[in-house]
């Protein structure tokens, strides 16, 4: 209550915290602070000056921008000079008296005396004082940007000089001082050093602010000055102790709330580098400071606290900071009161790391000394393991050095026991990446004078049984290795280096064949890696390591599981560089195919151990042969540049196909495609002449081939025709006649067991005319029953052109096939359907044979001897036969819907008008049957096969003398209109209420999805359900004209009273009941060139100008058509014709060209735009 007095320092509460050293001392110049001793002047409750003493003093501070800062005078002047005391109530009033009179110094006095009442107050500051200086923190923020307030500010944040240790004081005086001092220089982009400074000291002692929630805004920009990432939150482990400075139960120091509502509180503040320009400075600071605590410390290691640790962290983004923890992180991670710190600090060392920038040395220093660390504990190698995982997620650069180093380490005297882990964990998070890294350093070491097979063949083992399920990391690793070395390899090495490497490849494929329980797809795994040695062996082994005959062929058995990676190798880049000899590159070649006996892959290290080498080798072998990898094993044989002879390679190649023949054939174990495999293993069998003999002048040997190796050869062709019956045989079968009368023997020595569903599983599978061969064989038989064989057998024998001249067999087969159409529905149904789904096949040749087929089953002659049975047919021959069968009600639904997906397909005019006068016939005998499928399709075919419609059904012209092929298409349009015609009908006089309920559901089931339905409603009160397409079907129909077989045009003039003239009718969806467009601009298009008076006028009713300006330039236009076109252009308004930005030459140019044609009007258009207007033709 007694305010007058000054609030004493009161005794702050213990805190657990660790005395402070006596050697630590403030950092920063030491302010001088006058305390009088008179108690008079002591009496902070002195009133306030008269306005007559505010008005001599002149400042402009505080209330200028702080660019005009510089008028106060210098910073030592300003602390030397004399503070002000002032009562904390009238603070905010002599302040604001001294900015309205300009008196700066005054000003800098009251700020300097309150900041330094409030240091004297750091116990327990006075709540009015306090909040006086957060209300001109408020109001004037640039005050306190004043180089002698801040100084003084920063006097606050230091620690006390002699103040007790376990005392940290009030925490409202540090948040104070930083909140203030983040309002002053909020808006600077350079801030002073002694921020640092002073950052330093707090986070080497009692880190009283650096922690404070309700300090971050200072603290944050001031860090910026380190330029240190921030590793992921799930690197940092969790410690209670280590948590924000807020007293317990006071809450906010400020206004009383909970420690809850301090962290969820959000405060307003920006963050940006606040130190860019002083880089080399701030790093000297963090430098010396660090240096002096180690040098300082050195002598007894307990002494580093946690403080240290974390000042380590937040200034990580320097390298040398990085270097002097990570050659002390072992020590403190193993250390019992700070190893979550130093987990701490490996997350931020780790996360700061560089492989591309100019710290990339020392960054590769720090990854060194990081593989050398000993960690004892699963914890730490765990947070080892995840700060590696996302240092090389973040920097891929640096994947190579850490891989580089761990294994490394892992080959040294004193390897870290953590390796493999580490080499798992990478593996698991980078699977491509760090194989390859892994087949760089490999090759490294394989290149290198010592002999480092064995332990690379333990490392790999050991690796992958680490990685445990990621066995097939070993695909990338056999990629890699074989891709050519980064440089030319030591004659000395070269050889040992080629046959490490190939056991390498093997090493491979036996560590992937024994993880087979943990990996399902092991053998296609085993293949990719021995195809990679194949590759190395035909491309990179031979130029480079010159590998002796034995060597090869030795290496070429043994990576039979890693095919592709090992093949890849040989074929592309062992020779080349390493230039291996016969001997070592046949060995190898042997080594990579898995051929030679098991104990030829464990002689190295005796792995596997005897007890698994049986079941590992057996578990290579059973690999399959993949295309390429057969593919590079032949190219081997065939290149010059290898030492290895085609006879040699064929052998290789016979012995590789039969053991992939005797794998279960549902796993696919030979699969091929491709032709060219038959050229190249007659290539092998190909006798070349010796390269010693001089053959004369011009003289080019014959091709010649070596017999026991040709018919050897055939064997191997059949071998892969029956693994590949459909992508191989048939083409190969087509192209070799040898090959195809080894493939007959074959099937047809299956065949003779009369197997119904083996036979029927053939034809199906091969289609048509491909199973002919082994037909003709197995029909010839005397003994062969027909009625053994399957009804679809039978018809496709007949349909692809009989027994070749054997008229007897061809006969009976017509007739047991008749018989079968006739005694029975399931024979008929068999039959037609075989045939009829062939109608609509997209082969022409395959629709030929079935309308073939169909006459010769369909004919009731008995008389067989003159019967051509490749003649060509059309449906017209037996199309009426249909009606005849006796079964027909029972086949009507499918022989109708057959014929309909046959018009929508067949292209031969005659044909689709042969099936479209039966559909005619078919919807006139049966009235009852609801036709909309038969309609919807007719009109798919009339609305988007103009071509082929074009020809079928012409263009409804009335020649004097019409030709045959002119009657054809009258027939046809007749057909077309009645099928339409009676549709109609049946539609309008039905109750249109629902839409037709066809006879039976699965009939007319699937015409309602087809398209767009709408209402259509006629003037006189009729309604109609139907499709779109039909109605748009209806119009374009009457554009073709009437047929001359239409009596008195009796159903054109019906329909066209029905679609066109004043009765036409409006179409409405059926969903929103909005009007649908009936006449689309292109339908309105063929209406107007049909050039008949009733379609002319409809299309070109309502059409605007644009248009018709648009109709008149489309060629092909009758004559009266134009001149229409032109009249209505006439008519229209001048201003719509002059709006419509046509060319005007070439509109001109089109008028006298349809003038010359004979089109009378469009004198007014031409007027409107100002045309020409074009020369009349004589006699007009």
């Amino acid at each position: 209550m007694e305010r007058g007095k000054m609030p004493s320092a009161g005794r702050g509460a213990k805190s657990k915290a660790p005395q402070h050293p006596q050697d630590i001392f403030a950092l920063g110049s030491k302010s001088t602070v006058v305390v009088s001793r008179d108690p008079e002047k002591r009496n902070i409750h002195k009133p306030s000056s008269s306005g007559v003493e505010r008005k001599r003093e002149t400042s402009g501070f505080g209330s200028q921008p702080p660019s005009k800062r510089a008028r106060i005078g210098s910073p030592a002047e300003a602390v030397g000079g004399t503070s002000l005391e002032v009562d904390p109530v009238d603070l905010v009033p002599n302040v604001l008296q001294a900015l309205d009179t300009h008196n700066s110094d005054k000003l800098l006095g009251l700020l300097t005396g309150s900041i330094r009442l409030l240091k004297s107050q750091r116990s327990k500051p006075d709540p009015i004082l306090c909040m006086s200086l957060l209300y001109l923190t408020k109001i004037r923020p640039n005050m306190f940007a004043h180089e002698t307030v801040t100084q003084s500010l920063c006097t606050l944040l230091k620690r006390e000089q002699g103040a007790a240790f376990k005392n940290k004081g009030n925490p409202l005086v540090y948040i104070l001082a930083c909140n203030m001092l983040y309002a002053g220089h909020r808006e600077s982009n350079n801030w002073p050093d002694i921020f640092i400074k002073v950052y330093i000291e707090d986070a080497l002692n009692e880190r009283c602010w650096v922690e404070c929630s309700w300090c971050k805004c200072f603290v944050e920009n001031v860090v910026t000055a380190f330029s240190t990432k921030q590793p992921p939150s799930h690197l940092i482990p969790t410690d209670n102790t280590l948590g924000t400075m807020s007293p317990s139960g006071s809450g906010s120091p400020l206004m009383g709330s909970t420690e809850e509502d301090t962290d969820n509180m959000e405060l307003d503040y920006s963050v940006f580098p606040r130190y860019s320009s002083s880089y080399e400075a701030v790093e000297a600071l963090v430098l010396e400071a660090i240096k002096e605590q180690i040098q300082r410390r050195s002598a007894a290691p307990d002494a580093i606290g946690k403080g240290f640790l974390k000042l380590l962290s937040a200034t990580c983004g320097f390298p040398e900071i990085r270097m002097i923890s990570a050659s002390r992180l072992e020590a403190w991670l193993h250390s019992g009161k700070l190893w979550r710190c130093a987990q701490e600090l490996l997350a931020y060392v780790c996360c700061n790391c560089d492989a591309c920038g100019p710290t990339a040395a020392r960054d590769h220093e720090v990854l060194a000394q990081l593989a050398r660390m000993r960690l004892k504990t699963k914890p730490l190698q765990a947070a080892y393991q995840a700060c590696l995982r996302e240092m090389v997620s973040d920097s891929p650069p640096l994947l190579r050095s850490v891989v580089t180093h761990t294994i490394y380490n892992e080959l040294s005297n004193v390897r870290s026991p953590n390796n493999m882990a580490v080499l798992a964990a990478l593996i698991q998070a980078q699977p491509q990446q760090v194989p390859a890294a892994m087949a760089d350093t490999y090759q490294e070491l394989v290149l290198r004078p010592e002999d480092y097979l064995r332990p690379l063949r333990a490392l790999t083992r050991e690796v992958v049984r680490a990685a445990r399920a990621d066995a097939q990391a070993l695909l990338p690793l056999a990629r890699a290795l074989a891709q050519p070395p980064p440089h030319e390899p030591p004659q000395e090495v070269r050889e040992r280096a080629f046959s490490s490497l190939a056991d390498l490849f093997c090493c491979c494929c036996l560590v992937t064949a024994s993880h087979s329980k943990h990996l399902a797809e092991y053998r296609q795994q085993v293949c990719v890696i021995q195809a990679a040695a194949l590759g190395w062996l035909l491309d990179t082994a031979m130029p480079i390591y010159r590998p002796s005959r034995h060597d090869y062929q030795l290496a070429l058995n043994k990576v039979c599981v890693i095919q592709a990676a090992a093949l890849g190798w040989l074929l592309d880049t062992a020779m080349p560089i390493y230039r291996p000899s016969r001997h070592d590159y046949q060995l190898a070649l042997n080594k990579v195919m898995f051929v030679e006996p098991a104990e030829t892959y464990s002689k190295v290290d005796n792995w596997p151990p005897e007890s698994e080498r049986a079941v590992t080798y057996r578990l290579c072998c059973e690999a399959p042969l993949p295309q390429n990898t057969l593919l590079r094993v032949i190219f081997i044989g065939l290149s010059k540049d290898i030492p290895v002879s085609p006879a040699e390679v064929f052998e290789l190649v016979e012995q590789l196909v039969r053991r992939a023949c005797a794998l279960p054939a549902e796993e696919n174990p030979l699969q091929v495609d491709k032709l060219e495999i038959a050229d190249y293993i007659f290539q092998l069998c190909q006798f070349n002449p010796p390269d010693n003999i001089t053959l004369p002048a011009g003289y080019t040997p014959p091709a010649l081939g070596i017999t026991s190796l040709y018919w050897r050869g055939w064997l191997l062709l059949t071998m892969l025709a029956a693994h590949n019956p459909s992508q191989f045989a048939e083409r190969a079968a087509a192209l070799y006649p040898t090959l195809r009368a080894l493939i007959e023997l074959c099937i047809t020595k299956y065949l003779l067991c009369r197997q119904p569903a083996l036979l029927l599983e053939l034809v199906e599978r091969h289609g048509t005319r491909r199973a002919m061969p082994w037909l003709h064989q197995l029909l010839r038989h005397d003994q062969l029953e027909l009625s053994v064989l399957p009804v679809q057998c039978l018809c496709e024998f007949l349909s692809a052109g009989g027994a070749g001249g054997e008229v007897g067999k061809a006969g009976e087969l017509c007739a047991h096939l008749r018989r079968t159409v006739a005694e029975s529905e399931e024979g008929a149904r068999a039959v037609l359907h075989y045939y009829m789904q062939r109608l609509a096949h997209t082969h022409a040749p395959t629709r030929a044979t079935a309308s073939r087929g169909l006459k010769l089953v369909l004919q009731s002659s008995e008389d067989t001897s003159e019967t051509d049975y490749n003649a060509e047919v059309s449906p017209e021959e037996w199309l009426d036969l249909l009606w005849d069968l006796p079964h027909w009600e029972s086949v009507r639904e499918e022989v109708v819907c057959r014929i309909r997906a046959a018009c929508i397909v067949e292209c031969v005019p005659r044909h689709v008008a042969a099936y479209i006068a039966f559909l005619a016939a078919y919807v006139s005998r049966t009235p009852a049957v609801d036709h909309t499928d038969l309609v919807l399709d007719l009109s798919q075919v009339l609305m988007e096969r103009a071509t082929v419609m074009g020809s079928v059904v012409g263009t409804g012209d009335r020649p004097d003398e019409p030709t045959e092929p002119q009657h054809a298409q009258h027939r046809a349009l007749y057909s077309v209109t009645k099928i339409l015609y009676e549709y109609l009908q049946k539609v309008r006089t039905s109750d249109a209420a629902a839409p037709p309920t066809p006879t039976e559901p699965a009939a007319g089931s699937s015409a309602w999805a087809f398209g767009e339905r709408v209402l259509v409603q006629w003037p006189s009160g009729k309604t109609a359900r139907i499709h779109l397409v039909l109605a748009h079907a209806y119009l374009k129909l009457l554009c073709l004209g009437p047929s001359i077989y239409d009596t008195n045009q009796e159903m054109y003039s019906w329909l066209m009273s029905v679609w066109v003239g004043n009765d036409a009718p409006q179409a409405f969806t059926l969903d929103t009941q909005e009007e649908a467009l009936l006449l689309p601009d292109w339908l309105r298009l063929h209406m107007v060139r049909s050039a008949r008076s009733p379609l002319l006028e409809s299309g070109m009713r309502a059409m605007t100008a644009p248009k018709l300006a648009l109709f008149i330039q489309t060629f092909g236009m009758p004559v009266t058509a134009m001149s229409s076109l032109l009249c209505a252009l006439d008519a229209c308004p001048a201003g719509a014709v002059v709006r419509l930005g046509v060319e005007r030459a070439y509109m001109a140019q089109l008028l006298a060209v349809q003038r010359a044609r004979g089109a009378v009007g469009g004198d007014a258009f031409a007027a409107a735009l100002r045309l020409a207007l074009p020369a009349y033709p004589p006699g007009m």
